[in-house]
């Protein structure tokens, strides 16, 4: 489905929200935007994707950022926050 999203201090844009494996991790594709984040637990891990078969991690832990329930952010390297809406 067609959302707003925004990574790190990119504008916000429309992109395709993508759920995956039922455990609310997600891809995210848009204008230079094309990055999955899978859950593990209360957090997830943020990897870019490179194509179908291959994804690269960016970052460290990711949690949901208790503020807006719409983003993710860390406190480690990585792009921050990652923002689907």
């Amino acid at each position: 489905r067609q959302i707003q999203c925004s990574v790190g201090r990119m504008t916000q844009t429309t992109c395709t929200f993508t759920p995956l494996f039922g455990d609310g991790s997600f891809q995210l594709n848009g204008p230079d935007i094309a990055v999955r984040l899978i859950i593990d637990g209360s957090g997830g891990s943020l990897f870019e994707v490179i194509s179908a078969e291959r994804r690269v991690p960016v970052g460290g832990a990711y949690i949901r950022n208790p503020r807006d329930r719409a983003c993710w952010i860390t406190t480690t390297d990585g792009p921050s926050p990652i923002c689907a809406r």
